[in-house]
């Protein structure tokens, strides 16, 4: 061993050289590091691409990447999200109780045609229109109803008054909002939501609720005071007896009102519902199987909301 050490001692190399071997001796550690840092990046990307396989692979299967809500607010509407089966039906539904919401133009509905004219007041929007006081003389004493969209805050804020949101009976329905606007202030005057209920296989129109909101002071109160049907003492809600149907054989909706005042706050609800007929021909027993079902059902919704 002493004899090889005293060989390498003697041995001797030319400038040019010593330095690159010096060189690269210094170049060492650097190139390790790059190559930890190197190895380090494979590691990462490795890594990232673990976890988006498993992602794709356990959890987006499970997403319901097409929940939505058309109306973008917090209406006291439901608002439809995406069918989590649509095998069953082609319509976007949410579940409330047993009340099912289907996000559908209710134009789209099937009716039976109706054979009788009715008067304009027949149907309450009417009434109103005609109830209004602030623009007497004036053609629709200066009011109309127009298609749109509010919340429950947004009655609350007009009124003045907590609201509730009705309890629905079971089905299958869509719905639709209304203001009454005052053309000469473009103030809102009255509220309306209808709730249509319908076959969701065949989309034949079954019956309809419109709940209206609105304050006495524009209206004729005394024209009110008498349609006035519902009231409530000692907390026990009074309804007066509907009439019994009449002329069931004719074409013409069932259509039944309930009409709730108090502190200058109107509430009214209008059931409609629409004749049973077969090959062309009335069904008086199955029609007034479907109108006594309507006229309980409007019973418990107003019930839901003024006890």
């Amino acid at each position: 061993m002493k004899d090889y050490k005293d060989y390498m001692d003697n041995l001797s190399v030319d400038e040019t050289l010593h330095e690159k071997i010096m060189y690269r001796l210094t170049q060492s550690p650097t190139r390790q590091h790059i190559g930890t840092n190197n190895l380090r990046k494979y590691i990462s990307v490795a890594a990232c691409a673990t976890v988006m396989l498993f992602f794709i692979i356990g959890v987006y299967p499970h997403m319901n990447i097409w929940n939505t809500t058309p109306n973008g607010s917090n209406s006291n509407i439901p608002n439809a999200a995406g069918d989590p089966n649509p095998r069953q039906d082609k319509l976007n539904t949410i579940e409330q109780s047993s009340a099912v919401y289907h996000d559908v133009d209710a134009s789209q509905l099937i009716r039976q045609i109706s054979s009788a004219k009715v008067p304009f007041g027949f149907f309450f929007n009417n009434k109103l229109i005609a109830l209004v006081r602030i623009n007497s003389g004036i053609k629709n004493n200066g009011v109309r109803w127009e298609e749109h969209k509010y919340t429950k805050n947004d009655v609350e804020s007009a009124l003045q008054a907590s609201v509730k949101s009705p309890n629905l009976p079971d089905g299958d329905y869509t719905t639709k909002q209304y203001v009454l606007v005052d053309e000469a202030t473009e103030n809102i005057i009255a509220y309306q939501t209808v709730y249509y209920f319908f076959n969701k296989n065949t989309l034949e129109f079954q019956n309809r609720f419109s709940v209206f909101y609105f304050a006495e002071q524009y209206f004729e109160s005394d024209a009110l005071e008498h349609m006035k049907n519902v009231s409530t003492t000692n907390g026990e809600i009074s309804i007066s007896d509907f009439p019994e149907p009449g002329n069931v054989h004719v074409k013409v909706p069932h259509v039944r009102k309930l009409v709730y005042v108090e502190n200058g706050i109107s509430v009214v609800i209008e059931a409609e519902a629409d004749f049973v007929q077969e090959d062309g021909v009335v069904d008086k027993e199955k029609s007034l199987e479907r109108y006594k079902q309507t006229d309980k059902q409007l019973v418990d919704i107003m019930k839901s909301l003024v006890e």
